[in-house]
């Protein structure tokens, strides 16, 4: 009898592969994933020409992977003499709120438009993997397995902070001037 069970193929002709159910039922898979993306907007007419605009994006994403290779024996094709265990976690966040004032104004040939903005985003990324061999019994979860014991994990974060101004000034539909000043501070920086 062969190791797990599942007969396997002769290489005499050379064209036959592994036996599928075999495959099946000793390389397991699965894979969960949770995936949430998500915006909230608001604008608010404070007065006549001012306008006050809120933003918040969400975005979340949520990994759950393991892979299980039993132990097993095909014939020709092969196989494994110790079951082996990956699993790895991982999970990434972005944040980002956004908030702008704004003003118009027509007084004759002029107008006048002013922004104000302030934007603070956040990120987070992190991943713990794990792997083991060698499991004694049937019981092939992580702090069974006696052999090959991996293990590995990082997290990394970033925020951003801006701020920003633009205040222009047009003449008769035909002139325009435009001042721009923005302000970034970033964890990326050092």
């Amino acid at each position: 009898t062969n190791l797990g069970g599942f007969a396997g193929p002769s290489n005499e002709d050379g064209h036959d592969g592994a036996n599928p159910v075999g495959v099946a039922n000793t390389h397991i898979g699965i894979n969960k994933n949770i995936e949430i993306f998500g915006n909230v907007y608001g604008d608010l007419e404070i007065i006549k020409g001012l306008d006050f605009v809120s933003r918040l994006g969400v975005d979340f994403i949520y990994g759950d992977h393991s892979f299980l290779l039993k132990a097993h024996e095909m014939g020709d094709a092969g196989g494994v003499a110790d079951a082996s265990l990956d699993v790895t976690y991982s999970s990434y966040i972005n944040i980002v709120f956004e908030n702008t004032l704004s003003y118009y104004r027509e007084i004759g040939k002029n107008s006048i438009k002013a922004l104000i903005g302030y934007t603070a985003a956040q990120q987070v990324d992190n991943f713990v993997y794990a792997s083991r061999t060698d499991f004694p019994s049937d019981d092939m979860t992580l702090h069974a397995g006696l052999s090959n014991v991996m293990n590995d994990g990082q997290e990394y974060e970033s925020a951003m902070l801006s701020q920003l101004a633009r205040v222009e000034y047009g003449y008769a539909g035909k002139y325009l001037l435009t001042v721009n000043v923005r302000r970034d501070g970033s964890s990326k920086f050092g």
